[in-house]
């Protein structure tokens, strides 16, 4: 679920996002903590201008919830001295969101726009450093691969320092942009192959939306993936079964979310009359011993409150019943959240049709759930290194990311630097990214393929971190790259001049590849 601030906390946060280099969730919680602690009473009065509406999109879930446990929604209901409804949670949020930021901001500006300084004015107000600032916990090597030779592939091996928080790259997110036929799947799968050669304990899960990928026998092979086809088997998990430590009260609105994101045309009764059936879905699980209702339990209560409220049936209800009696998903997960992150999965969606993007975007958000319910993942604070516990891979993203309808992947995104969760993701276009304002700051890892028709030499800038006069002279030449030729911004030169571009490393190039298919 999200919510909307205002456009001055959007400005603030690009800031300090650029000066600290923390994520978008981190800050967000920040400056919740910064507004409770110093001006509580912005919770319940204060300007009208901090109910205003007119910025970005925060997740609301990520927000009240630190490593799986509700932080702030707690408080808040003591503060009220009663329970706390979703819109209560929304609504104070908001404005603590519009006013931790403008705190923030300032506290920044007086502490001459360092954030050393920042950090040392806000440790006496606030009594921690914000989440992901570095705290040792043991030795976590560095994930190194290699991606391929620069200068067009006749220059130095191009290495990535997969989990090094260190530099401007402060996460693993990544994105393959480029048209059809230009190399982005096989190199996709030699990153994935190569990554969790030299981290065994690291997981992926595949969503492969064309079918193209999981016939890679080699790529199976090296890896040790499973290979999910949903219309034969199900996916094993229960997408309702919550981690203990997420807070269950979001999930009913979330999951009305998917509805009208994947079904346009559901409007806002359809989805109040859905979340209302989620929540007695739930609450009869509980009632008969804390459990989680099953696809098909979901199904009868929507049914039965369709019925209540004199209501025929619709896309909501058709797509349950198609769903449930498909037996699309396990009635009962299969996994623990750690084990469920360290599964090698390909979810081979090819076969789904319609429900296609239902499967998908559910699958998405319990990945996020699950992610979401574990504490933050190991972090070494000599090496500057974080443990990466899953990958999950999205290939044709454009997909999931038009009009940034799905809202569990963008989730994804933004905690997948502090619980070791990146995600990595194919589109045929670097506009495709445009969407949600934060995705350059949030996908700290590009490859820009060959594309059809130049992208805008700003989006260029942006993703490849190089400036505005060079970006212009690389989107000239981006129409012109040969497949697996790409830009980078893990090759971006001296600063000075125009980038080249770097020969990627496809997987039937890879020694992972030789080795797998010679044994």
């Amino acid at each position: 679920m999200h919510i909307r601030a205002g456009r001055h906390a959007r400005h603030a946060r690009y800031e300090l996002s650029e000066a600290s280099g923390l994520d978008a969730t981190s800050l967000d919680r920040l400056a919740v903590a910064v507004a409770f602690a110093a001006e509580p009473e912005a919770i319940d009065g204060g300007a009208a201008e901090l109910d205003r509406v007119d910025g970005d999109h925060h997740d609301l879930k990520a927000i009240d919830e630190l490593s799986g446990q509700a932080v702030f929604s707690p408080l808040l209901a003591a503060r009220a001295g009663r329970g706390l409804d979703e819109d209560d949670l929304e609504r104070s949020l908001r404005r603590l969101l519009n006013r931790g930021y403008e705190l923030l901001l300032r506290r920044y500006e007086s502490s001459g726009s360092t954030w050393i300084g920042t950090v040392a004015s806000l440790v006496e107000l606030v009594g921690a450093t914000p989440s992901g600032a570095g705290v040792g916990q043991g030795q976590i090597p560095v994930i190194e691969v290699e991606v391929g030779r620069g200068e067009a592939g006749k220059g130095p091996v191009v290495s990535w320092a997969v989990n090094d928080e260190s530099g401007q790259a402060n996460n693993a997110n990544t994105r393959l942009a480029g048209a059809s036929g230009k190399g982005k799947s096989q190199v996709l799968l030699h990153l994935l192959a190569a990554i969790v050669q030299r981290s065994p304990q690291t997981g992926f899960v595949l969503l492969d939306y064309k079918g193209d990928l999981h016939g890679n026998r080699a790529f199976v092979k090296a890896t040790g993936a499973r290979i999910i086809t949903p219309d034969k088997e199900p996916i094993p998990i229960n997408p309702f079964e919550l981690p203990a430590k997420v807070n269950r009260r979001l999930a009913p609105r979330a999951f009305a979310e998917i509805f009208a994101a994947v079904a346009p045309n559901i409007g806002p009764v359809q989805q109040t009359l859905l979340a209302q059936a989620m929540r007695q879905a739930y609450g009869r699980a509980d009632d008969a011993g804390g459990g989680c209702p099953t696809l098909a339990d979901v199904r009868d209560a929507v049914v039965a409150e369709y019925a209540r409220a004199g209501r025929g049936e619709d896309t909501v209800i058709a797509v349950l019943r198609d769903v449930a009696e498909l037996g699309l998903f396990s009635q009962r997960s299969l996994f623990t959240p750690e084990d469920l992150l360290q599964q090698r999965l390909i979810i081979d969606l090819s076969n789904l049709r319609t429900l296609r993007d239902f499967v998908a975007f559910v699958l998405l958000e319990h990945l996020h759930n699950t992610a979401q319910g574990l504490p933050d993942a190991p972090f070494d604070g000599r090496r500057k290194t974080r443990a990466l516990r899953s990958i999950v891979a999205v290939d044709e993203a454009h997909y999931y990311l038009e009009r940034s309808r799905c809202q569990p992947l963008l989730s994804l995104i933004r905690i997948g630097r502090s619980k070791g969760t990146p995600v990595f993701l194919c589109s045929q276009s670097l506009e495709d990214f445009r969407g949600a304002t934060e995705l350059n700051e949030l996908l700290a890892n590009t490859f820009v393929f060959g594309h059809g028709v130049a992208p805008p030499p700003r989006g260029l800038a942006g993703a490849l971190g190089i400036g505005k006069q060079q970006a212009a002279g690389v989107a000239d030449r981006v129409t012109q790259l040969d497949q697996f030729m790409a830009y980078t911004n893990l090759a971006r030169g001296d600063g000075n001049t125009a980038p080249s571009p770097v020969r990627l490393t496809p997987l039937f190039e890879a020694p992972t590849f030789e080795a797998a298919a010679g044994s």
